[in-house]
This record gives structure tokens, sequence and C-alpha cells, in this order.
């Protein structure tokens, strides 16, 4: 468990340090005068601070030569000041208009009509932000959303050791899940069962609600629970995530109170052929096409094909989802090579229309000589007494 005085900052300072050295390099190599962080998992990456309240102007102002600066609305600033080792934090009231003040605070800073790094793909930085800005600042904006996620898809051991955390958070909730599916039970109890295990186990509010279906609605790839009831010979669907410290690890299983369907069975052994596949090509070197490509071409063999990335990384995030799909993906065409200590959901996800579904998955940390599996639950559809 984490202890109270581990409750502040979530790494320490000298990796932060580390962090922010990186991205001062990066910037002085695209040759920006600064760069503004709007993404919160960016903005945590960087500095620690945590608030589910991103909904409010918030942005880091990375800038060489001077100290970082944490803009956010006033009513955060002491949790700025408790949770951060930043020296510098300014903030805007109810009676401001945030972006136009914040144009201020960069012309205060010699940035007006500078070349400036933006995250242009931050979903909480919209046109009319990003116009109001660059007029207000008379800023040469340049996209440089890809500076921090280059930077995120290695893993420090710290960072590691949360994942590892959340993954048994993942593991003992789905756990909880399998023991309350029977005869009469209801989604919205295996919704229920999902987060207090999650809870219980020192998990924080995921990235992302559970995916909870059953029967006939198993075959919807993102459906929440709902109060519908399970009956005898139902399949019961879940994909759920822990969170430690802002850090993820997901899990998905598929479970029945019957019989499988004879397509359910022959798709149940190549989507653990697929998973036995990736995780044995998935190694320093391997490229994401090379690893997608092992785990495909397994289920394809069988006749089945799924229309989305063997995998994506995972790691920092806060909702409303808790992968990194734009930080790397596993999927074909793609290049890039794979790292020691980058982490992995692999999610080989097959629905077979108007039957079912078997959904099995792992997260992985990609290791020196091979990768390791951190969830813990068994790789199979689970056969369940109704």
């Amino acid at each position: 468990m984490i202890t109270d005085a581990a409750l502040a900052a979530p790494f320490e300072q000298a990796e932060f340090a580390s962090r922010e050295d990186r991205l001062l390099r990066a910037i002085d190599r695209d040759g920006l005068a600064a760069l503004i962080v709007t993404v919160p998992e960016n903005i945590y990456y960087l500095t620690g601070f945590s608030t589910p309240a991103y909904y409010s102007a918030q942005a880091l102002l990375v800038q060489p030569g001077k100290s970082i600066v944490l803009y956010v609305y006033a009513s955060e600033a002491e949790g700025v000041a408790q949770t951060t080792y930043l020296e510098q934090v300014e903030s805007y009231g109810p009676e401001d208009d945030p972006w136009l003040l914040f144009a201020d605070l960069l012309r205060r800073r010699g940035l007006a009509g500078k070349r400036v790094g933006l995250e242009l793909r931050s979903p909480f930085f919209n046109v009319a932000a990003f116009e109001k800005l660059r007029a207000a600042a008379g800023l040469d904006p340049v996209e440089s959303s890809a500076m921090l996620e280059q930077q995120r898809m290695v893993k420090s051991d710290a960072e590691v050791g949360y994942i590892r955390e959340a993954a048994r958070v993942a593991s003992e909730a789905m756990r909880a899940v399998a023991d309350t599916i029977h005869a009469g039970a209801t989604e919205s109890d295996m919704a229920a069962a999902a987060y207090a295990a999650s809870i219980q186990a020192g998990g924080e509010f995921p990235g992302s609600p559970p995916y909870i279906s059953t029967g006939w609605r198993t075959t919807l790839p993102h459906a929440s629970w709902t109060t519908r009831r399970i009956d005898a010979g139902d399949l019961a669907y879940t994909e759920l995530s822990g969170c430690v410290r802002r850090y993820s690890a997901a899990l998905m299983r598929t479970f029945t109170l019957g019989d499988l369907a004879p397509v359910l069975e022959r798709l149940e052994q190549a989507t653990i052929a697929g998973l036995d596949a990736a995780i044995a090509a998935l190694r320093p070197g391997a490229t994401s096409a090379s690893v997608d490509a092992a785990c495909r071409d397994r289920l394809r063999a069988e006749g089945f094909e799924y229309p989305h990335e063997t995998g994506y990384s995972i790691g920092v995030a806060y909702p409303p989802g808790w992968n990194e799909t734009h930080v790397f993906n596993l999927k074909p065409n793609d290049t890039r090579e794979v790292q020691a200590n980058m982490t992995f959901h692999l999610v080989p996800h097959v629905i077979v229309p108007g039957v079912g579904t078997v959904g099995l998955s792992e997260t992985v940390l990609v290791g020196e000589s091979g990768a390791e599996v951190l969830t813990d639950f068994p790789r199979r559809v689970m056969r369940l007494k109704p």
C-alpha cells in the first residue's frame, strides 16, 4: 500500500528533473522558444499534478532558461503546492477569461510573436482556445503533440512499479466479477463488484468505466453495464482496468453460463494462440508490424479477423480512456521498433455478429529478453455454473 508520506509527488524530484531535461533538449532541437502543454497526462508526467478538474483551462509552460510555470484555476493552486516540486504557479479566477490571461503570461515571458510548440491534438485545448491564444499573444504556433508522447513510450522503473500494481488491482477486480456472475445476477452487480474490488485493492478511479455486457449485448464492443439480468446459457464479457497513481493496466475476459457455440470454441483457441504468439514476438528490436502479424496471422489461419490494432501502449491515463493509442500501437505496416520497458495491452478481440464474442487480453511488460505478462487471470473462457 502507498504510505501517506508518498501521497504527494508520485516520483522523486530527480526523475521529474530528468524528464524536464529531455524535454528541454527536444524543444531546443525543434527550434522552439517554448512548449505549451495542455494534455492532462503530459502535465502529470512532467509535474505529478493530478486533478479530475482538467475540464477547466490548465496549461504548463516549459521555456528554456526559465522555471516551469503551471497555470490552473485558482482553486487548484493549493493542490499544486502540496503535491509537486514546482516553484511557480499562476492562476485565474471565475471573473477571468483564462486564455486571455494566459496570453498575458506569455507576453510577460517574452514569447509574443515567437515560435512556440502547442499540443494541437489535446482533447482539452479546443479550436476556440487556440484561436484566442494565438491572436492575443501573436504566437507562431507549431504542432508539437508528439514531443512528450515520444518520451512517454519507454517507462522508467518507477513507472513500471505502478503499472505492476495496477495489473494486480485489475486482476483482483476480474476475480470479483467472476465470483458475481450467476443466473439472476445483473450487469450492474458485475460493475459494482469490479469497482468495489478495485478500490479495496488500492485502485483509483479508472481511465474508463469497465465495459460489461451479457447475452446478446456481448456483440457491442464498448458497451457499459445495464440492469440486464443474466440467464443460464448467457455469455458475460468484461474489460476493465486497474489504476494506481494514474498508471493503468487492463484486462479482458469472457465467461459463459453454458456451452460455447462451436464457432466461439474455435475462436477461443485461436485467440489464446494469437496472444501466445504476440507475447513470444514482443521483444526489443521487434517491429510493431511484426508483433501484430504474429498475432493476426494465427487468428486469420482459423478464419477470424479483428478490425483494430493487436495492442496499444498503456501507462498514464485520465478519462475518457485508459489507453495510450496515440503513443504507440502494435499494428500493420508500422516499422517502429519495440524497446525494453514499454508496456502494452494486447487486445485481439473478435466479435461474431449474431453469436457473441471471445474477449481475452493481457497487459505485458517488454523486458530485455522478452515479454512478461503482468495481469494474472486464467487465459480462457471460464465456464461457470448457473
